[in-house]
């Protein structure tokens, strides 16, 4: 009988961090998941070159599971060595700034990668990328799930993992979870446009003002992430990447389409060079409920 009720017990609270003994348990967890839960922790763990990575929260849920994300930055740790062709930081073509989170894709060798089909279904409904474009090349990096396969333990049900959240799945958990502070996407050529109101024009958004930017689910620190010097350059962590180009008034290198950073201490989302310095990055997991 002890044996007994200690299983039930080991699986109920297994089920609670929606993952548990009953595969169709969990799937029946996920499938009535609201946008109530969004922010709730999640039960999932991964060793990446020996660093567990065991902090997720449920970021969105769409009608085929649900999308998780890490709680805090990726240690660039789990990125590996360069010389190894098999590493995340090669995959990615990553470069390392500081010893922590500080991180940049690289322009070095920067290819097109036939990014993730059900993302780009799903979540690039307004934008196709452009693979001829510099910074739709890096975009393609966080979105080509083989990179980010290291992220992905079947075992506890995960199906893919990207780089970041792509700027139409960050506007619509954002707005199933504060109806009343919707914002607003259009594209133009190459990017996205993030506003406000209908059909923004502008490049950025500030959403320190709002009730979500006290939201840890989108603003874990809202603070300088980690600082210091980096050869001859001083850098500052202040966000982390988006998976998605932005628009931009002013082009680099002669085209307009930069990256999207979610600004932790500024409380913006804004484009920045797909070379920049000081950015962390926050993958997410899909979950499938079947």
């Amino acid at each position: 009988m002890k044996k007994k009720i200690f299983g039930v017990l080991v699986c109920s609270i297994l089920i609670l961090g929606v993952t548990g003994c009953n595969s169709s348990s969990s799937n029946k967890k996920i499938k009535n998941m609201t946008s109530e839960n969004y922010g709730d922790k999640y039960n999932y763990s991964v060793t990446v070159n020996n660093v567990t990575i065991d902090d997720w929260k449920v970021f969105y849920k769409d009608d085929d599971g649900i999308y998780i994300i890490t709680s805090e930055y990726l240690p660039i740790e789990t990125f590996g060595n360069k010389d190894d062709e098999n590493s995340l930081r090669s995959k990615a073509n990553l470069k390392i700034v500081g010893d922590k989170y500080g991180m940049y894709f690289s322009t070095d060798n920067l290819k097109y990668q036939e990014p993730n089909q059900d993302i780009m279904n799903k979540y690039f409904k307004l934008l196709k990328l452009d693979s001829t474009d510099g910074s739709n090349k890096m975009i393609s990096e966080m979105l080509h799930s083989e990179n980010w396969d290291d992220l992905v333990n079947k075992d506890m049900g995960a199906a893919y993992a990207i780089g970041g959240v792509p700027i139409e799945m960050f506007v619509a958990s954002w707005n199933e979870k504060y109806p009343n502070e919707k914002l607003y996407l259009s594209v133009e050529e190459k990017g996205y446009r993030i506003g406000t109101s209908e059909n923004p024009t502008t490049y950025e958004v500030e959403l320190n003002s709002m009730k979500g930017y006290d939201d840890k689910l989108y603003f874990p620190t809202k603070d300088i992430i980690e600082e210091g010097t980096h050869g001859s350059i001083d850098y500052k962590v202040t966000g982390y990447h988006l998976a998605s180009p932005s628009w931009c008034q002013n082009p680099p290198y002669g085209k307009c389409s930069t990256t999207e950073i979610l600004y932790e201490s500024s409380g913006k989302i804004k484009g920045t060079l797909y070379g920049t310095y000081g950015s962390a990055l926050r993958p997410i997991v899909f979950i499938p409920n079947k």
